[in-house]
């Protein structure tokens, strides 16, 4: 169904100059290169440290040795931190966050020659390091990534590779570690055996995302895995796909995105993936920063950037350069807040990544018979009440409405619980960042008083892409 949006886009237009919304430069890679920074290197990771709003790096390759290392990016400077313990030097090794536990993981890795290969597991929680005694663990491995699996509250181990001169050995074992122990798993499927690979958590749709590697840099996978919370699935989406290797995955929490830097050679522009894979074409290039071999990748949260550290320039040497990319215009949909439950479950909306001459379309499921929906600028306050409104008092217990509605469009649900809207937008670059929000409003007789159902709020943000 498509609906007229002259009156919605109007008032978009009406906010926009209220605001005085300015675009941001068409580059959005920035080269930092503090006087205080960790030695040159790669084979190195990151993890950002949401407890503490940081960027941890630990380790890595250089040209003559390995590191073992702490320091921590605040957005500004490099940090060098001195646990009382550390550690043994690596590189090669896994790092993430465990949110669960508010700690930063460490697994596995090399020396420097890749003659000792490990599987010790250190937690670090700001001040120190401590070494973990688990019952059981992987196999002394590197190229291990780590993700954590929300939907478990655990973090996520899959293959890794053994990498000695003369000898290649690739795994495909999948494991979880649980804040005390690693428990082995063994899902009815899984991604063949292989080693440089990467892995992030997507919380927004409750899955782990693992693409690239292989059994040697000759035999690169171009496969996209996800990990549900108890299997593997090859990803069928449709789009580009991160052949390239080894690059970097991080989950860009405010546009609800994993994102891909493809790190081989010559870069153009990173990945992201929603449903498919698809490439920023405005963001300018990165040559040096991204034409390194094996450098460590971050989202950092608190500022919205990718922080990327090191690499190895092809035919040359180990960097020391920090690379920092704001994702600027791209067009992303967020949800928030919780629906209610009605005939056929709770109403979930979604929506598309949109951008000026393209359509919006909003999905709302699990819906039945007549559906509104509602779109606005506003989830602060309607009508002098504050947001989210509790609906109780309107026949509506355990619902709520997250925005001010200012245009409506209904529709009816199919008989697949499914109900769809479509809008145009202009082709007018004065709309890119500006965030539109929506709700929905579901019939279900005899569910409540009113007989009506609320679905989660969205945000949309309109991009250049």
């Amino acid at each position: 169904m498509l609906i007229p949006g002259a009156r919605l886009l109007l008032q978009v237009s009406m906010t926009i100059l209220a605001l005085g919304t300015t675009l941001p430069s068409q580059s959005r890679w920035r080269l930092i290169l503090p006087t205080v920074r960790p030695a040159a290197r790669n084979m190195t990771s990151l993890a950002f440290d949401r407890g503490r709003s940081t960027t941890v790096l630990f380790g890595g390759r250089g040209d003559f040795a390995v590191f073992a290392d702490t320091w921590e990016w605040d957005g500004t400077i490099w940090l060098p931190l001195n646990p009382p313990t550390t550690p043994p030097a690596r590189g090669d090794h896994g790092l993430v966050y465990d949110f669960a536990r508010q700690r930063v993981v460490l697994f596995g890795g090399a020396d420097y020659t890749f003659s000792t290969h490990y599987n010790d597991t250190w937690l670090f929680d700001g001040v120190d390091w401590q070494l973990q005694s688990p019952a059981v663990a992987p196999s002394p491995r590197s190229s291990m990534p780590l993700a954590f699996d929300h939907v478990r509250g655990t973090v996520l181990a899959f293959g890794g590779a053994i990498w000695r001169p003369g000898q290649i050995q690739n795994f495909d074992d999948t494991w979880e570690w649980d804040g005390r122990n690693w428990t082995q798993l063994f899902p009815a499927h899984r991604p063949s055996a292989r080693g440089g690979h990467v892995m992030v958590g997507d919380p927004g749709r409750r899955r782990v995302v693992m693409c690239s590697g292989g059994t040697s840099l000759a035999t690169a996978s171009g496969d996209t895995w996800v990990w549900d919370g108890s299997d593997w699935g090859l990803d069928s989406g449709t789009g580009m796909n991160p052949t390239l290797w080894p690059g970097q995955l991080t989950f860009d929490v405010r546009r609800n995105l994993v994102a891909h830097i493809r790190q081989y050679f010559l870069f153009i522009a990173p990945l992201y993936l929603d449903v498919h894979w698809f490439a920023d074409t405005t963001g300018g290039s990165n040559l040096i920063g991204g034409g390194t071999i094996g450098p460590a990748l971050a989202y950092d949260e608190v500022r919205d950037e990718l922080v990327q550290f090191g690499g190895y320039f092809d035919g040359c040497c180990a960097q020391s350069s920090t690379w920092l990319y704001r994702p600027d215009y791209i067009g992303y949909s967020t949800p928030f807040g919780t629906g209610c439950a009605g005939g056929l479950g709770v109403p979930a909306l979604t929506g598309t990544r949109v951008r000026p001459q393209f359509t919006l379309d909003l999905t709302a499921t699990n819906a039945q018979g007549y559906v509104m929906f509602t779109l606005g600028f506003d989830t602060t306050s309607w009508n002098n009440a504050q947001l989210p409104l509790d609906l109780a008092p309107f026949g509506m217990p355990g619902c709520h409405a997250y925005i001010r509605p200012e245009h409506t469009a209904a529709t009816t649900a199919g008989a697949n619980g499914v109900a769809s809207i479509s809008m145009r937008v202009p082709n007018d670059t004065s709309l890119i960042n500006v965030a539109v929000f929506a709700q929905t409003l579901v019939a279900s007789p005899g569910t409540n008083a009113l007989g009506a159902v609320a679905s989660n709020g969205l945000r949309v943000v309109i991009g250049r892409w």
